[in-house]
């Protein structure tokens, strides 16, 4: 299994790579909202080469699910999430990522997860496999939650309610972050004790930094404080996510229960983005 991880690898860094420069077009990158097209394109590519390292039932987010090519190997699967933080990432905002999860009987025996654009570490990629530490950018990653700095890992939206995600966080601070999988994954790599996701997500979304929590000695709950279990069902979607370290992540659950929702959103401090020449010949053709 670990000359696989190191295919996987290499083949998610290669998208990695696909999607650094599609965000450092002249024009950023393309669609809208959470729209663009170069999501469906990793997810090909990376559908490819994966069922061609283990022949496997395959399931992503954009194409949905594909059969295995080889009926030997039903009981595995890889779930996939081309680009995690898609909205964020048209919007001119960094930390987006790929993630990859390899499941037997419904259990994690691989996953990795690369952000190619973090804001505060550039290039990063983080990996997994049973019987293994986890690995960072190649070397052993190293700590352990005891050692971790006092961050809980948010959603970039937390920016918009720093009152209620610092009262969910404290005695800790929160730092925001687009993708649910790789604020995951930092966390088992041990840059912080906790990370949450209030609204809904799928497998895909959380498996493989599910799988790297718990091989960090971490926890992952629902909104109700139910362990997180996959159950190699894309179309699931969970109530929340809430990992890391045990009391940490129990404690922001039990403080997230409709409370980060009451603070009113304060306006966007810096606005992003990227020039659409399309929108500039709108506005031309509106000012006459």
């Amino acid at each position: 299994m670990n000359k696989v991880l190191r295919e996987v690898v290499m083949a998610v860094e290669e998208e990695g790579r696909a999607l650094r420069a599609e965000f450092h077009l002249p024009d950023g990158p393309r669609g809208r909202r959470g729209n663009a097209p170069i999501d469906t394109e990793i997810e090909e590519r990376l559908r490819a080469k994966l069922q061609a390292l283990v022949p496997c039932r395959f399931a992503g987010e954009e194409t949905g699910v594909s059969p295995a090519p080889a009926a030997s190997h039903e009981e595995w699967l890889w779930l996939v999430d081309p680009h995690d933080g898609t909205y964020e990432f048209l919007q001119g905002r960094r930390g987006s990522a790929i993630s990859v999860c390899l499941l037997k009987n419904r259990k994690p025996v691989l996953a990795v997860v690369c952000s190619p654009l973090s804001p505060d570490r550039g290039w990063d990629t983080i990996a997994w496999v049973e019987g293994a530490g986890l690995t960072r950018n190649g070397a052993p990653v190293e700590g352990d939650f005891s050692s971790a700095p006092q961050i809980v890992w948010a959603s970039a939206s937390a920016v918009l309610r720093p009152q209620s995600f610092a009262l969910a966080a404290r005695p800790a601070r929160f730092a925001a972050m687009p993708s649910i999988a790789y604020r995951l994954a930092r966390v088992a790599a041990g840059d912080g004790i906790a990370t949450l996701s209030t609204h809904g997500i799928n497998e895909y979304d959380f498996a493989a930094g599910l799988a790297m929590v718990t091989a960090a000695g971490g926890v992952c709950i629902d909104a109700e404080g139910k362990p997180l279990a996959l159950e190699g069902d894309p179309e699931r979607r969970v109530s929340g996510c809430f990992a890391g370290q045990a009391e940490a992540a129990q404690r922001v659950c039990s403080f997230s229960g409709g409370n980060l929702e009451q603070e009113p959103k304060r306006p966007v401090r810096v606005h992003l983005g990227f020039p659409r020449r399309a929108d500039e010949l709108r506005l031309a053709r509106a000012a006459g």
